[in-house]
């Protein structure tokens, strides 16, 4: 069997453990397949994840003088059901394969550019076989042009996998048949292994040699602050967690799931390094920095290693939690809230557009004074989410056949 998975961003660290964990999935629904994947920079990606095959993405097909006018011009083409010359290889590609997925993540949301992304569906519906949205958060859409074409792409899906209901509903309110959305948990989630779940759970807080990670990132898109506005709160409130943690015996490493990679766009450790030259000197002799690259698995045993991690990464916060580590988690879009309202510890999630360092630290100390009482129930929601994850498989069978 060969499968197309489109739209991915290998080089983003959550972008690859979507793909690790659609991969265990697709795995576990058909067995050995031919995994073909295209993303933004594959021969870059090639040199970090061998073990896959990568291929040019569409949008990034189209070069040259002029390259964002031509690459729009392709998509009007493309969506009026002419197929663009340059681009013939890739949809004779999608058309030999047995389905083509669109990879999880949150990569449908306006605030974001997503002429790439309609292009890259025009070419799979040209191909003519089976589109599969795979577990993903998205919307809400006002802009009128996206919501023609969230009606059309998702309407002709045979399966939408959303990570929320939210996600459902920001379809559903503009005319997307809920028959074949379905709501699930991240692929990521598939990655787990119940005994790790289970040992985790009978943990205690040591009184000494604990110790605490923190992934942090960059963002532009406050909502009632400036950009400038919101990362100094942010940084403060992260500055000041670290500050309570060591005060409370704990060693504090900066560790983040888009580092190492210097061909990426965005290196989360530059920001961790700001937030550390905040600190004090003698907080400071208790924090470091880790900015090498680990790829997904080898992250959620790092995690894994810890009492506590902060995340702001999403999948930093999944990766962690698979580990069998509690997470703090600080919420940049609504897809966070959702995950840790699933897993019943939304009380402790932070607001990156309201976040503060009396609030998050208050916050904090009341999680790390429950953290032995509620590592058994939160385990257990984990574990339930990597049913949910799996549970996929029967989904993906059901398409084909």
């Amino acid at each position: 069997m060969k499968i197309v998975v489109a739209n991915t961003v290998t080089l983003n660290g959550g972008d690859a453990a979507i793909l690790f964990g659609l991969h265990k999935t697709v795995r576990a629904a058909f067995g050995d397949v031919e995994l073909v994947v295209y993303d933004s920079q594959p021969e870059v990606a090639k040199r970090y994840y061998p073990d896959f095959e990568f291929r040019q993405l569409m949008w990034e097909s189209i070069s040259g003088p002029f390259k964002n006018l031509r690459r729009n011009r392709a998509l009007d083409k493309m969506e009026s059901g002419v197929v663009v010359g340059a681009l013939e290889d890739a949809v004779a590609d999608y058309a030999s394969a047995d389905l083509v997925m669109s990879t999880g993540g949150t990569y449908l949301v306006e605030h974001y550019d997503l002429s790439h992304r309609w292009l890259d569906f025009a070419g799979a519906m040209q191909s003519g076989t089976p589109l599969v949205l795979f577990t993903q958060s998205l919307g809400p859409f006002e802009d009128q042009a996206n919501i023609t074409r969230v009606k059309r792409v998702f309407s002709a899906s045979p399966l939408v996998l959303l990570r929320d209901g939210r996600s459902k509903k920001h379809l559903v309110e503009h005319g997307v048949d809920e028959g074949h959305l379905h709501v699930q948990a991240d692929c990521v989630f598939a990655l787990a292994e119940p005994e790790t779940l289970e040992t985790a759970k009978s943990r205690k807080l040591a009184d000494t040699g604990r110790k605490a990670a923190i992934s942090v990132r960059a963002w532009s898109h406050f909502k009632g602050r400036t950009k400038e506005e919101g990362m100094a709160a942010y940084k403060d409130s992260i500055a000041a967690c670290a500050k309570w943690l060591v005060g409370e015996g704990f060693e504090v490493v900066f560790l983040s799931t888009c580092q190492g990679i210097p061909e990426y766009w965005t290196n989360d450790a530059e920001t961790a390094y700001e937030i550390e030259a905040l600190l004090d000197e003698e907080t400071r002799k208790h924090v470091s920095v880790d900015d090498g690259f680990r790829d997904p698995v080898e992250l959620s045993r790092q995690y894994g290693e810890f009492d506590l991690v902060i995340a702001t990464r999403m999948h930093a916060a999944i990766l962690a939690l698979i580990g069998g580590t509690p997470v703090f988690p600080v919420a940049y879009e609504f897809k966070t809230k959702e995950l840790f309202e699933r897993l019943g510890v939304s009380e402790f999630t932070q607001d990156i557009d309201t976040i503060s360092p009396e609030g998050a630290t208050s916050d904090l100390a009341q999680m790390v004074g429950s953290i032995d009482s509620l590592r058994g129930p939160l385990m257990d929601a984990v574990a339930a989410e990597h049913e949910s994850a799996l549970s996929v498989a029967q989904l993906l069978q059901d398409v084909v056949e």
